[in-house]
């Protein structure tokens, strides 16, 4: 069961490889870190399994903080408190389900 978010983060990755190829877009850097970061976990499974589902923990949370991407439209949320004029930002929100068409 812990290679499921494994395999459905590597097909995200597939489709956006295959996005940037086919409809000519450049990698921002958040897809970059997303990239490189799926790999860094491949390894990590392959050498401690336990450090491995660590590593995609925080991947997960990383793509949820929006720090990494593996969608071709990156879409995030900023949720703030108010202070008055001040606004202070708290958390940034990757909305994950993003129905444009892949294809």
């Amino acid at each position: 069961m812990d290679f499921v978010p494994l395999f459905i983060l590597t097909i995200y990755a597939v489709i956006l490889i295959w996005s940037a190829l086919k409809l000519d877009f450049g990698f921002l850097w958040k897809h970059i870190a997303g990239l490189i970061l799926l790999s860094v976990i491949y390894i990590l499974f392959w050498w401690r399994h336990k450090i491995g589902v660590i590593g995609l923990g925080f991947a997960l949370f990383a793509g949820l903080l929006s720090l990494i991407s593996f969608s071709q439209n990156i879409i995030t949320a900023t949720y703030t408190i108010r202070i008055g004029e001040i606004r202070i930002p708290v958390f940034d929100l990757l909305i994950v389900f993003n129905l444009d068409p892949i294809i």
